[in-house]
């Protein structure tokens, strides 16, 4: 999921496609609305390799579990 706030940066930088991004993929406990709060963060440089681990996270926790962000480097 990328924001709109990436786009109008790449925008205002000219168009400049050579930025660097990491996606961080976010996968919550699936008890973490009682005490147990445990939350996995990892980090992928490759878009591609990003995508593939957010839709096996998602089969198996949960749409309502996975995010992925687009974070600028």
């Amino acid at each position: 999921m990328v924001g709109h706030s990436l786009v109008n940066l790449e925008q205002k930088l000219g168009g400049q496609r050579n930025m660097n991004y990491m996606y961080i993929l976010t996968i919550w406990s699936k008890n973490h609305l009682k005490k147990d709060t445990s939350v996995f963060n990892l980090a992928f440089d490759n878009e591609k390799e990003a995508r593939k681990a957010f839709h096996n996270s998602v089969l198996e926790y949960g749409i309502e579990y996975v995010t992925v962000t687009k974070e600028v480097v």
